[in-house]
């Protein structure tokens, strides 16, 4: 292995290897430092009894710059788009969701003043790239924006299922609004879990040249000159002319023998968003009138991912996702949590405990290690070009869109900036 590298990328997630193979065409020597001995971070995929687990409920959006990276970089994603469509509890009742002009007039939920209110509000989201917007959070935004508040929870209720957020105190207007239109868009449920795709990554980055070192820590960057030396957990030392951490904001600040008065100011204003998912593969769906439900009573989630997607060599078998949006600062009790999706889950679909194949439950799972918010869009940017040779990415970074399309689009955005600096 060579010890002088051009680049040196901190992380085999998502951001990682897309930042991987768009730096491997214009550097040579491309190395690739991952701390886990699987690649993907949150992009894994497990099996367990022939069935396919993504870390909770995952989601390509298509119109999205995530799946549009991923196939300028020739990724095949094969799936299925589920029906916007299903089911949404209120006072422990369920009710058709009015998502679409078929369904809405048909409504028993909101009365003739609350659908015009409801049409009015996704009016307005068709046109939010044109919209000029404050610096405000969405409380803030809904309050001002929708009339009713039966409208105002359905709202939530969309916004939790677009951004994973539970916390509408904090979180950015103009992003969730955007995040909102996008998803109107439909979404993809990939074949075999999102485990594909870091495959093909991986194996277009090897062909590509880069070389990849797994289940290693990084201790340490240190800044020499105008290059770096990286140095790894067993003492092994790589000097390196440029940098691109996708670590988490408190472990990339760990790293640094150096100050960056910016990412400091940063990791000590993020919020995290979290939620705690079970996921459950069955024999059969005991209700199949039920592929996709939210709660407006909770933050509760329920979606079928095998009904528009492969996720099991067991013939019929389907895997499924219940999940709660965690709000920020919420302490979650795991037996409490756990008990609670399972619930839900036996109100959605009765008898269920009959038909498990297997199961797992993530009682605190980061989506997204900040989530945006009024406040760090200008730190961000600042962050970008802070120390000259080293670039922070990371779906956290939050430049593009949020979650996956984040992470990927943030890989390619540190790759342009690190080939830029290289030229000038």
């Amino acid at each position: 292995m060579n010890l002088k590298w051009d680049c040196i990328i901190i992380g085999g997630g998502l951001s990682g290897l897309v930042a991987a193979n768009y730096v491997s065409k214009h550097f040579k020597n491309v190395l690739v430092i991952e701390k886990s001995h699987e690649l993907g971070g949150r992009g894994r995929t497990n099996v367990k009894d022939d069935c396919y687990f993504n870390l909770g409920p995952h989601a390509l959006y298509k119109k999205g710059i995530g799946l549009k990276t991923l196939r300028e970089l020739k990724v095949d994603i094969n799936g299925g788009s589920p029906p916007i469509k299903g089911k949404l509890i209120k006072n422990e009742k369920l009710y058709t969701m009015p998502f679409s002009f078929v369904n809405l007039p048909f409504s028993k939920m909101l009365n003739w003043k609350e659908k015009f209110d409801f049409i009015k509000l996704f009016l307005r989201i068709t046109k939010v790239r044109s919209l000029p917007f404050k610096e405000e959070n969405l409380e803030s935004w809904v309050n001002t924006n929708i009339r009713y508040e039966i409208v105002r929870q359905i709202f939530y209720g969309i916004t939790r299922l677009a951004t994973y957020s539970n916390t509408p105190t904090l979180i950015s207007a103009k992003h969730v609004l955007h995040q909102v239109h996008q998803s109107l868009g439909g979404t993809i449920y990939v074949d075999r879990g999102w485990q594909t795709i870091i495959n093909q990554l991986k194996t277009s980055a090897v062909q590509s040249g880069v070389t990849i070192q797994n289940g290693v820590y990084v201790d340490k960057i240190q800044k020499r000159g105008p290059n770096f030396t990286v140095t790894l957990s067993d003492h092994t030392t790589f000097d390196t002319n440029y940098v691109i951490t996708t670590a988490s904001p408190n472990e990339t600040m760990n790293l640094f023998d150096f100050n960056s008065n910016i990412l400091s100011e940063i990791v000590n204003q993020i919020k995290p968003i979290k939620g705690a998912s079970l996921d459950i593969a069955l024999k059969k769906l005991p209700n199949p009138n039920i592929q996709f439900a939210l709660s407006l009573d909770a933050p509760l989630y329920f979606s079928n991912h095998s009904f528009c997607a492969s996720l099991s060599e067991k013939e019929n078998a389907v895997v499924l996702h219940v999940f709660k949006y965690l709000s920020d600062g919420e302490e979650s009790d795991s037996k409490k949590v756990k008990k609670e999706l399972e619930d839900f889950l036996s109100y959605l679909q009765p008898n269920w405990q009959r038909e498990v194949i297997t199961s797992r439950f993530l009682p605190s799972l980061f989506v997204s290690y900040a989530m945006p918010t009024t406040k760090m869009e200008h730190l961000m940017k600042k962050l970008e070009t802070d120390i000259p040779g080293l670039v922070i990415a990371g779906e956290w970074t939050n430049q593009d869109g949020m979650l996956a399309d984040s992470a990927i689009s943030s890989g390619k955005r540190a790759a342009e900036l690190l080939i830029n600096y290289g030229k000038e």
